[in-house]
């Protein structure tokens, strides 16, 4: 980061700090932090010494994976062990997910399509997708109450074609490269949008073990999951770092 310094902390997350970049108001430094949160509860707020490392290094290897599959994604380059640099963006407030099997929270809005212990998640054969908007009389506004997106319906994600589409081309591209290298089932993701200043809309913020459900050959969870169903935190890092470890082989296949 030699050429390049932090300006003032723009934002402070749960999991991460936003800070300018001094040289350029275009750009950002997103640092991850140490702190593993769940069911938004602090109280379920934890912390493991590798967490930063291996949230940054699963977040870098997807976004260029992804830019390899030529998806716009608000990514530059990994400016250290816990920060990368990305395009500045104006967040927009939705949060967009792709299921390629029926678990967690789906079920419980749709338990038809349980299965008992010993079956398999029900799969989708298309992916099922679900855009989750925070909206004030359908319009989207930022941290500030600005308005980003007038006109929407919280009912109707097909409002975004190019959303939806860079969604399922995001899960697709990593759920055949995990499977292909790893034999690990891509379960479900969430991932967050961004308008550049230059009105460019990307795939934005991080994707990483908090982002998704992430589960090996044999079904055992290897993501946040295992975090949210209690296992004990030196098993969860173990987790974290595991999966970090593969990553960088997918992103070097």
């Amino acid at each position: 980061m030699s050429e390049l310094s932090r300006g003032k902390l723009l934002i402070e997350g749960k999991t991460k700090k936003i800070w300018s970049v001094a040289e350029n108001p275009a750009l950002i430094i997103i640092e991850n932090k140490k702190d593993i949160t769940a069911f938004d509860n602090p109280e379920f707020t934890r912390q493991f010494e590798q967490k930063a490392r291996y949230a940054t290094t699963t977040t870098c290897r997807v976004f260029e994976l992804l830019q390899e599959a030529g998806i716009p994604v608000a990514y530059l380059k990994q400016v250290s062990d816990t920060e990368f640099l990305a395009p500045a963006c104006e967040m927009i407030p939705l949060e967009v997910v792709a299921r390629r099997y029926a678990v967690g929270s789906f079920l419980k809005r749709h338990p038809e399509f349980t299965r008992t212990e010993n079956e398999a998640p029900f799969r989708f054969d298309d992916l099922k997708v679900e855009f989750f908007l925070k909206t004030t009389k359908g319009k989207l506004t930022n941290r500030e109450g600005k308005i980003v997106v007038d006109g929407l319906d919280a009912k109707k994600g097909e409002e975004d074609p190019f959303m939806e589409n860079a969604l399922i081309d995001t899960f697709q591209a990593l759920e055949q490269a995990w499977w292909n290298v790893h034999r690990c089932r891509l379960i479900d993701m969430k991932i967050e949008f961004g308008r550049t200043g230059k009105g460019e809309i990307l795939v934005a913020d991080v994707i990483d073990n908090d982002s998704w459900r992430l589960r090996d050959e044999n079904w055992q969870e290897l993501s946040k999951e295992a975090f949210r169903q209690g296992e004990a935190l030196d098993e969860v890092e173990r987790k974290y770092g595991l999966v970090a470890d593969l990553v960088e082989k997918l992103a070097k296949r």
